[in-house]
């Protein structure tokens, strides 16, 4: 089986209208070159949104704080800039762990799924979705989910919440798992990427979608950072608030850029974040059609925000721009924005001496999609400050760009057996000691780094099976391979992360024969073989729940 390990930086990330995950490595680069030493430096991200820029500020080293003033952002913010994967080794123990929590969630979901049966009334299955899958009509009732997937949603958050409430868990553990509750219910609905309208069919007319809106939720555990790195600051306010009696090194705005509020394009993951119940205006007129097709919250304009208005946004932003103090501002405006880049060129020159742009093309997320193929958009990169360093940013460092995001991919690898490359070291030859982020890679010559990635990437073991027994060899002789204890915590990890990763429930056979090669292994390992067997006995679960419902 080859694997590819989803990276910490779009691990579980929400796809949200302006979403900045395509140019991420853009980011980053520009991140790093403006500060030499982050781990040293504030980094201010007022508009967080999904948190696409704030996780890679944090995998930079970053003091990071990050803000939004949408509700459904703070969850998985916090989750994913404020916690780390030690955390997880120690949640949900009154259950037998994060992963014997989770596959009772799912159990819990796919049986409300499969039974058409709730304890108690559903939310989002009596108001955003059919009574019946396969007959319905989107005039009458809402269509933004399956009945099984709406189902499943209902009886996961109250679960969670009751849980909570009850405490069994705390509010660190609740948030993990509605962290990925709400990417399920981001990724399973039946729209375009936004909340104000629905297809009339699931998966539009053309069924394009079909299968990523038709098959069942399914929780996770989220992948966070196993490295030495700061906990973020997350916060639920508006940005001026957040940027008030903070000095920072990086601020960094992302500032809405659209018409569309997003109270209202996002009001059903505030109402599963929130899972307050708000009631829904299902008043129809004189043929029983639904006069409020969306069914936003009546409280969505709570978070108005003066930057997606024609009239306002000039004078937000302006207000916005006077308001920080910062070395350094970044900010991302798209050419097709409420603001013309002239427009945010005057406000910026108004409050920084130098100010320099680089404009980078990206894919469109998060929204409606053209009929056509990806429209490639324009996205602005504004740099402003002043001093050497604003001088010195140059179009073409962007060309380190694509050697950061093949670095990026070898952070999770596994090599067949590798000797120290230049800067880069290896536990037992077989994954990098630190990560890319802890060299200052522009001092290295490009020519000499191209060659240190080709030799790299030519010895990453794709394959499960062929990565385990490595990992498994340099666990076994950790003192021919000089492996410390810190080290072979780290081996462990890995073999663990490479397990879940296996546990596919169409194939099932893998799966027992890597768990099988671990416990022949490692016999005197009780650390490693209880957690073996948990990860077994939640992957059994699953399946044997997965044959029931067959």
């Amino acid at each position: 089986m080859h694997y590819v390990g989803q990276p910490y930086e779009t691990d579980q990330l929400l796809s949200v209208v302006g979403s900045k995950r395509p140019i991420q490595d853009h980011l980053e680069r520009l991140f790093i070159q403006l500060v030499k030493n982050p781990r040293d430096a504030l980094f201010l991200d007022p508009f967080s949104g999904s948190g696409a820029v704030s996780r890679v500020a944090r995998k930079s080293g970053f003091n990071v704080v990050s803000s939004d003033i949408e509700p459904f952002t703070f969850i998985p913010n916090f989750v994913y800039l404020a916690l780390e994967a030690d955390d997880l080794a120690t949640m949900f123990q009154e259950y037998g762990g994060i992963d014997a929590y989770i596959t009772m969630l799912n159990l819990q979901g796919l049986y409300a799924a499969s039974s058409n049966i709730l304890p108690d009334e559903g939310y989002i299955s009596m108001h955003y979705a059919p009574r019946d899958d396969e007959s319905y009509d989107g005039t009458r009732e809402r269509l933004f989910y399956t009945r099984s997937n709406a189902l499943f949603i209902d009886a996961v958050r109250e679960e969670i919440e009751r849980n909570w409430i009850t405490g069994k868990i705390t509010a660190a553990e609740k948030c993990v798992v509605t962290a990925s509750l709400l990417y399920e219910a981001s990724r399973r609905a039946n729209t375009s990427g936004t909340f104000t309208s629905y297809h009339k069919k699931f998966g539009s007319f053309e069924k394009s979608a079909l299968s990523r809106i038709t098959n069942m939720c399914e929780l996770r555990a989220p992948v966070l950072p196993d490295w030495p790195t700061q906990r973020a600051s997350v916060r639920l306010c508006p940005a001026e608030d957040a940027v008030s009696g903070r000095s920072a090194d990086i601020c960094y705005l992302d500032p809405p850029s659209t018409v569309h509020q997003y109270g209202s394009t996002y009001h059903l993951l505030n109402s599963i974040a929130m899972w307050d119940k708000i009631p829904v205006d299902n008043e129809k007129d004189s043929d029983e059609r639904l006069l409020n097709r969306a069914g936003i919250r009546s409280d969505a304009r709570s978070t108005y925000s003066e930057f997606c208005s024609l009239k306002y946004a000039f004078s937000a932003l302006h207000r916005l721009v006077n308001r920080i103090d910062t070395r350094v501002a970044v900010l991302t405006y798209p050419q097709s924005g409420v603001l013309q880049t002239e427009e945010v060129l005057d406000i910026l020159h108004q409050r920084f001496k130098q100010v320099r742009t680089i404009a980078v093309s990206k894919r469109n997320q998060g929204g409606r999609q053209p009929h056509r193929k990806a429209k490639s958009l324009i996205e602005h990169i504004f740099i402003a400050g002043k001093g050497p360093v604003i001088q010195a940013i140059v179009e073409t460092d962007i060309g380190l760009i694509d050697m950061i995001a093949r670095l990026r991919a070898l952070d999770d690898a596994v090599f067949s057996s590798m000797q120290p490359l230049g800067p880069f070291e290896f536990i037992g030859a077989a994954i990098l000691k630190r990560s890319w982020h802890d060299l200052d890679i522009r001092k290295f010559d490009p020519a000499d780094l191209e060659i240190w990635i080709h030799c790299m990437e030519q010895a990453v073991l794709n394959d499960l099976q062929p990565a385990l027994e490595q990992l498994l060899h340099v666990l076994t002789h950790t003192d021919q391979f000089q492996v410390d204890g810190k080290e072979k915590v780290i081996i462990e990890k890995r073999i663990l992360s490479l397990l879940r990763k296996s546990a596919d429930p169409e194939d099932s056979e893998t799966f027992e024969h890597l768990r099988c090669m671990i416990e022949r292994s490692c016999e005197g390992n009780s650390t490693l073989l209880s957690q073996t067997q948990s990860i077994s006995e939640a992957f059994a679960s699953r399946l044997q729940f997965g044959l029931r419902m067959l």
